[in-house]
């Protein structure tokens, strides 16, 4: 199953201030991984997200410091990024 993967604005904004080998390497990794996957939530990276805002969201673990957090909408097959960032900054509003 192929999946497509939008970003919001707020993740595209982000992913424009994060370095060029970051931002390829989270580009590829929802390219190439989740957006071919059959259920993204099996991959290894995936989490779900509990608390506040982000109850029923997925978060991708890219690299050691980095986080997707995204919106995995089955009926439409699309992800959608809500968030990509550092670790200590991805979860703050």
């Amino acid at each position: 199953m192929k999946w497509t993967i939008e970003y919001s604005l707020s993740a595209q904004r982000q992913i424009k201030k994060l370095s060029k080998p970051i931002a390829d390497r989270i580009w590829r990794y929802l390219t190439e991984v989740v957006a071919v996957a059959d259920d993204p939530r099996s991959l290894s990276q995936a989490e779900p997200l509990h608390g506040g805002d982000y109850r029923g969201l997925y978060r991708f673990r890219i690299a050691k410091d980095y986080r997707i957090i995204c919106d995995i909408r089955d009926q439409q097959i699309k992800i959608l990024v809500i968030k990509i960032g550092h670790r200590r900054q991805v979860y703050h509003r």
